[in-house]
């Protein structure tokens, strides 16, 4: 993920058919699993509060959730996985005196977003 100043790939998550996709710094990448060709990429705009992709996770839908930290703050996003628009963010301030590490990202069966973060408590994030 150099090629476009993103910075090293910080997380990954495979699709059911052998994508790849590729979290760095404000940035996402949706790799071809045969051909390793870029299908999409997706640039934080500046300010958003996306900052380094820590932990992602495909939905039963096929979306992409990330939790991503930046300034002590964890935001959460929802992307399209066929095209990486994004569909929704959530940002969780944090305890500024606690590491700010988001745990694995889990689903509920009606597909909302589960999360744990240090410093915070755990949140349930609605589908929309």
């Amino acid at each position: 993920m150099r090629e476009d100043g993103a910075g090293p790939a910080q997380s990954i998550a495979i699709a059911p058919g052998g994508d790849v996709f590729v979290g760095g710094i404000s940035a996402l990448r949706r790799i071809d699993g045969a051909s390793g060709a870029i299908r999409w990429r997706w640039t934080a705009p500046a300010g958003s509060g996306y900052g380094i992709a820590g932990a992602m996770a495909l939905g039963p839908d096929g979306d992409l959730v990330v939790a991503a930290v930046e300034s002590g703050d964890l935001t959460i996003a929802r992307h399209d996985g066929a095209d990486g628009n994004l569909r929704w963010t959530r940002r969780l301030r944090m305890d500024p005196f606690q590491p700010r590490l988001a745990t694995p990202i889990r689903f509920a069966s009606d597909g909302n977003v589960l999360i744990a973060a240090s410093g915070s408590r755990t949140s349930r994030l609605e589908r929309r």
